[in-house]
Parts: structure tokens; C-alpha cells; sequence
């Protein structure tokens, strides 16, 4: 085989191992950015979930204690009104009883 002959062969080998190891490096590239979108993804979802989570303690948090204060609210008015009822009662049954019916 004569000289030009090897060295176009040579070019070409060079050539063909160049254009291969830019798209390696290409397709690396790609899978790098693929994978931190996805770990970006993961992350945004993890944060998500964990504010979902703040904001669902948040409200739960909220909700008992205005079923709390319902409830003492509740029990203030009944105690109230069962006080007076019971004063009015006693009241009632301290006096004759003429005086109770008249």
C-alpha cells in the first residue's frame, strides 16, 4: 500500500474517533441535564408534599382549637344558664308557697 493511502486511513480512523468521542461527550451532556431535571423534579415534589403536609397541620391546628373554643363557649353558656336556672329553683323552693305561685 502505498504512503497517501495510509495516511487517509489514519485521517479517517482520527477523524472517526474524534466525531465519536464528541458524541459521547454530547449524549454525556444530555444525560446529565436529564438527570438533574429529574432530581430537580424530586426535589420540587418532596417540597411540595412537605408544605402541603405544614399547611394540612396548619389548618388542623386551627380547626381544633376553634372547636376548642366553641366548646368552652358552649360549656361557659350551659353552665350560665344552668346556674341561673338552678338559683332561680332554689329561689323558688325557699319561698312560701303562696308567695312561689303568686
Amino acid at each position: 500500500m502505498d504512503l497517501p493511502m495510509e495516511l487517509l486511513k489514519d485521517f479517517l480512523r482520527e477523524l472517526q474517533r474524534d466525531l465519536l468521542m464528541e458524541l459521547l461527550m454530547d449524549w454525556q451532556m444530555e444525560m446529565q441535564r436529564e438527570l438533574q431535571m429529574e432530581l430537580l423534579k424530586d426535589g420540587l415534589r418532596e417540597l411540595q408534599r412537605d408544605l402541603l403536609m405544614e399547611l394540612l397541620m396548619d389548618w388542623q391546628m386551627e380547626m381544633q382549637r376553634e372547636f376548642q373554643m366553641e366548646l368552652a363557649d358552649g360549656l361557659a353558656d350551659g353552665l350560665a344558664e344552668g346556674t341561673a336556672e338552678g338559683l332561680a329553683d332554689g329561689a323558688a323552693e325557699g319561698l312560701p308557697e303562696g308567695a312561689a305561685e303568686g
